[in-house]
């Protein structure tokens, strides 16, 4: 994450062998800097914005960055989300299917 309180940071892995799995971004979001609310979802990777309009004009970036780990590293995702666009999407069918 980017802004917001560092202590509050968000720092994990997603396993994507759950159905659905979620990011939780409420203590990072109610920290100094808030931030959207923001749910990844793999598979598809959707990403759904849910936009605060009285807290937003606080936000200095809208951007969530992403890097995946494992499988075959010439195929490992690396890059932005551009929170500002509806529904932004990750393409990870080459990554998820390398060994």
């Amino acid at each position: 994450t980017r802004g917001g309180d560092p202590s509050k940071s968000l720092v994990g892995e997603l396993n994507l062998d759950q159905t659905n799995p979620k990011i939780n971004i409420s203590s990072w979001q109610n920290s100094s800097t808030p931030a959207n609310a923001v749910l990844v979802e793999f598979g598809n990777a959707n990403v759904d914005n849910d936009i605060d309009t009285s807290e937003s004009n606080k936000n200095f970036s809208r951007k969530l960055s992403f890097k995946t780990r494992g499988g075959d590293p010439s195929k490992s995702l690396v890059g932005e989300l551009n929170l500002d666009q509806t529904n932004p999407k990750i393409n990870i069918s080459s990554w998820q299917n390398s060994s």
